[in-house]
C-alpha cells in the first residue's frame, strides 16, 4: 500500500513538472522591443497612474469615480492589460450594482 502511494506521489510530481516545463517561456522566442513599443508602454503608464491616483481622491460611489473607472477600463482594455481591467471592473460591479 505505501508503495502505491510513494508511486502515486512521483508520478504525480512529475507530472506536475512536465506542466510546469511546458508552461515556462522559450527564450528564443522573446519578441524584441522597439523604442517606439517601450515610449508607448510607458506613456500608457503614466497615464493609468493618472487616473489611478483620482479615482483615489474620489468617493468609490461617486458618479465622477465610475466615470474614471470606465476610462480606466477602456484604457486597459485598448492595450492589453487584463489584471488591471479586471481590479478595476470588479471595482465598479461591486460599487455600482
Amino acid at each position: 500500500m505505501r508503495q502505491r502511494i510513494r508511486l502515486s506521489l512521483v508520478l504525480l510530481g512529475a507530472g506536475m513538472l512536465g506542466i510546469a516545463l511546458a508552461q515556462s517561456p522559450n527564450p528564443t522566442s522573446k519578441k524584441a522591443t522597439t523604442p517606439a513599443d517601450e515610449a508607448a508602454l510607458d506613456a500608457v503608464t503614466k497615464q493609468a497612474a493618472t487616473l489611478e491616483t483620482q479615482l483615489a481622491k474620489t468617493s468609490s460611489t461617486s458618479a465622477e469615480a465610475a466615470e474614471i473607472m470606465l476610462k480606466l477600463m477602456k484604457l486597459y482594455h485598448e492595450n492589453g492589460r487584463p489584471f488591471g481591467l479586471i481590479r478595476v471592473a470588479q471595482t465598479f460591479v461591486g460599487q455600482h450594482s
